[in-house]
C-alpha cells in the first residue's frame, strides 16, 4: 500500500526545497513523490531537473490553478493501489500512517500544524457543514481517485467538495491519531469564501446542511474576530 505524495507549486523554489527535504526524510520503498509545477520562472524547474531520485515524477507547464494542477497529479500517478496526500510548497511532512492503518479503500486522516495552531481533523456529520479535514492531513484511496476529480468550478473549497462526495459514496473516513504535517498558512483555503462552502454543502447535502454550513461560517467568522483562532 504505497503512499503517493503530490505537491503542486508555482514560483516557490525556496519553499519547495523544504518540502522535498521533509518528504525524503520519511521516504521508503512504499513512497512515490510527484511535483506538478505551474511553469515557474524562478529556478524551480531547474531545481526539479537536478533533484534526481528525490522526486519520482515532475512536470512544469501552465495550469488553470491549484485544483487543475492537483487533477494533473492524480492523472500522472501509477495505477497501483495505495493512498494519496497533497502537500503544498513549504509544507513539511511529519508522520505517515503505519502499515496496519493503511486500510484499502478508506480515507485516512490525522492532525496538521498550521502556523502556531493545531488543526484537529474531524469527519462524520461535521464534514457535512464545514471544511473539517485539511488536505495536508488526509490520505485518499488511490483507486477512488481514478474516477473522482477536484471540481474546478470551486476555486477555494474543491477539496471540501471532493470529501463530501466521497462521504456520500459511503467511503470510510478513518482517524489515524497521528500528526501528519506542518502546513504553511496563507494557502487558498485561508481565503474567506463562505458562500462557496455553503453552495457545496447545499449541493451535496440539501437545504438542511446548506443552512448548517451558513451557521458554521458565521461561527467561524465570529471566533476568528474575537480570538484570532482560525479553527
Amino acid at each position: 500500500m504505497k503512499i503517493y505524495v503530490i505537491t503542486v507549486c508555482r514560483n516557490a523554489k525556496a519553499a519547495l526545497s523544504h518540502t522535498i527535504g521533509s518528504i525524503n526524510s520519511l521516504r521508503d520503498a512504499d513512497m512515490h513523490f510527484s511535483v506538478i509545477d505551474g511553469n515557474s520562472n524562478d529556478g524551480t524547474r531547474e531545481m526539479l531537473a537536478s533533484a534526481g531520485s528525490l522526486v519520482d515524477y515532475w512536470v512544469s507547464e501552465p495550469d488553470d490553478g491549484i485544483y487543475d494542477a492537483m487533477n494533473k497529479g492524480i492523472c500522472a500517478l501509477p495505477l497501483a493501489d495505495g493512498h494519496v496526500i497533497f502537500m503544498g510548497a513549504g509544507d513539511r511532512l511529519i508522520g505517515l500512517p503505519s502499515l496496519d492503518q493503511r486500510i484499502p479503500g478508506a480515507a485516512l486522516f490525522g492532525d496538521v500544524i498550521v502556523g502556531e495552531e493545531i488543526f484537529h481533523s474531524l469527519a462524520g456529520w461535521r464534514l457535512k457543514a464545514g471544511n473539517t479535514l485539511h488536505h495536508q492531513g488526509l490520505f485518499l484511496p488511490r483507486p477512488l481517485l481514478r474516477k473522482e476529480r477536484f471540481d474546478r468550478r470551486y476555486r477555494i473549497y474543491a477539496d471540501f467538495d471532493l470529501n463530501q462526495r466521497l462521504m456520500r459514496a459511503n467511503v470510510r473516513f478513518v482517524p489515524t491519531g497521528i500528526l501528519v504535517a506542518r502546513a504553511e498558512p496563507g494557502g487558498v483555503s485561508w481565503q474567506a469564501s463562505p458562500m462557496e462552502m455553503i453552495r457545496i454543502s447545499t449541493k451535496n447535502g440539501g437545504l438542511f446542511w446548506g443552512g448548517a454550513a451558513c451557521i458554521w461560517a458565521v461561527y467561524r467568522a465570529l471566533r476568528t474576530g474575537i480570538t484570532g483562532a482560525r479553527w
